[in-house]
């Protein structure tokens, strides 16, 4: 589902952003704002997470001599839970999350359905190596696969392979509106963790942005935008005989950060598309496949 936007850390939802703030809500603040991405957690540290993200993929098939063939697949992930931090490592990164369960649905075509029941206790220990795989137990029940599936998609399960703050953080402090480039080759070594695409560190750009100063239930925020575009993407996992001819994708992810580097994120939302074109050779001639998928989803912590 999710799973690139937030290695890419478009990380967070399906509702629209908040407007940017301006200066007139802006708390006061020195020239220089220093930047902190990655907050440490401890063990015991409790909130309530709430996520929505949605996921839409279009497919077009044209092949010689036959209708041309359409599909749309879309669906919406809810998930509100009390969430307790059990585990950290030495970085103060989440290892082990407990999360009490009050809604957790999927939308698809017009119907929602409840993924768990409300009540029940999930533990999620997060991948925070390349090698490891996250998991996911229902305390005093068992998951399905697909439930396991699904939560492990929706939680952010696991830890990219480069730090946020060395890939699209900034060790100057920096002034409202001001920008920075990401580091193309730490993002683009990131992505190599993924099963599906390749991205060379000359086609990756990006930059995030300090592009506000605001307040999340009274606590005084920076507002972070990260985007990135992705150029000759490599698409792994095609049939033999399917041509790619090309694949590129765009990316923008919002934090809200507290201005105290202590404190935790408290929002993120993102969204991030891909598109690519390939050649399906067939004896009647050449056809083609179009696929875009469209990502979107948004998160918040209350502490």
């Amino acid at each position: 589902m999710r799973n690139l936007s937030v290695l890419l850390l478009l990380t967070a939802c399906g509702s629209a952003a908040p407007p940017p703030s301006t200066a007139a809500d802006s708390p006061p603040i020195e020239e220089g704002q220093e930047v902190v991405l990655e907050r440490r957690a401890r063990p015991g540290d409790r909130f309530v997470l709430t996520t929505e993200a949605r996921d839409r993929t279009r497919s077009v098939v044209r092949m010689p001599g036959e209708p041309v063939e359409e599909s749309v697949e879309d669906a919406t992930h809810r998930l509100r839970a009390d969430a307790v931090v059990l585990d950290v490592d030495a970085q103060g990164r989440v290892a082990r999350i407990e999360l009490t369960v009050k809604h957790a649905t999927r939308l698809e075509g017009g119907e929602e359905e409840a993924v768990v029941p409300a009540g029940a206790v999930i533990q999620v220990s997060r991948a925070l190596r390349p090698d490891e795989e996250p998991g996911v137990t229902w305390v005093g029940g068992t998951l399905t696969e697909e439930q396991a599936a699904w939560i492990t998609d929706v939680v952010d399960s696991r830890e990219a392979d480069v730090g946020a703050d060395e890939m699209y953080g900034t060790v100057q402090p920096r002034a409202v509106g001001e920008s920075w480039p990401i580091d193309a080759a730490r993002a683009a070594r990131n992505l190599d963790s993924m099963p599906t695409v390749r991205v060379s560190e000359e086609r990756l750009r990006g930059q995030s942005t300090l592009a506000a100063l605001t307040e999340i239930e009274g606590v005084p925020c920076m507002e972070i935008v990260t985007e990135l575009e992705l150029g000759d993407l490599s698409v792994l996992g095609l049939p033999p005989r399917v041509q790619l001819r090309e694949a590129v994708a765009t990316g923008r992810a919002r934090r809200w950060l507290p201005l105290a580097i202590d404190r935790p994120t408290l929002r993120e939302e993102s969204a991030f598309e891909m598109r690519f074109t390939a050649a399906v050779p067939t004896p009647e001639g050449r056809g083609t496949l179009e696929v875009t998928a469209h990502n979107t989803s948004r998160s918040d912590y209350r502490f």
